[in-house]
């Protein structure tokens, strides 16, 4: 009896070891329905994919929703920009200067999760490489419109030192954030000029 169950369990492995072997493996495990990286290049989609992320959340269009707890229900009824009807959370919340720590941090997430790490994605695949200066000029752009909201919504920020390799980020006082963006502005305006004889 065992004899048999041991001949049993080799005989099943065999055949498991004979066919998990396969010399096609990457054409039968690729998504048909997705992209290859070649493809991706095409068009520069491998790089302006992050741009579009950026974009997206300089005033956050997904979900629908995020942009009321991004921008009106921290910043607009704390400074009375707006109003209204619905007490929520039993009326303390930040219309009665009662702050609700998620509706106060979704712009900080949504600007360190979505922005500033696809452009530090796009610095990584074109400015490093030098490639593409004039995508990287936009992201600076992009990375500029929504973090000038940031700073002026918590004050010191970290921006310039965002991609260091350290562990503890450093933070910019206003003054210097201000400094570096007008620096980011200046170096794009340059690249995007140069760029603009080919047009």
């Amino acid at each position: 009896m065992k004899r048999k169950y041991i001949q049993k369990s080799i005989l099943c492995l065999g055949l498991l070891v004979a066919m998990s072997c396969t010399d096609n493996f990457d054409e039968i495990n690729s998504d048909p329905q997705g992209s290859t990286a070649e493809q991706l290049a095409q068009d520069f989609n491998n790089i302006t994919g992050y741009s579009k992320v950026m974009f997206n959340f300089i005033f956050e269009q997904d979900p629908l929703w995020g942009y009321q707890i991004q921008q009106n229900l921290q910043g607009d009824v704390w400074s009375g920009y707006m109003a209204t009807p619905n007490p929520f959370g039993s009326n303390n919340n930040n219309m009665t200067y009662n702050l609700v720590n998620g509706w106060n941090g979704r712009a900080w997430d949504d600007a360190y999760t979505n922005v500033m790490a696809n452009a530090l994605k796009i610095e990584h695949e074109t400015k490093t490489k030098g490639l593409y200066p004039e995508i990287y000029a936009m992201s600076q752009i992009l990375k500029v419109e929504a973090m000038h909201r940031i700073t002026d919504i918590y004050g010191p920020i970290v921006y310039s030192k965002y991609s260091s390799e350290s562990s503890v980020k450093e933070y910019d006082s206003q003054e210097q954030v201000y400094t570096q963006m007008f620096a980011d502005l200046d170096e794009a305006i340059v690249t995007l000029s140069k760029a603009s004889r080919f047009w």
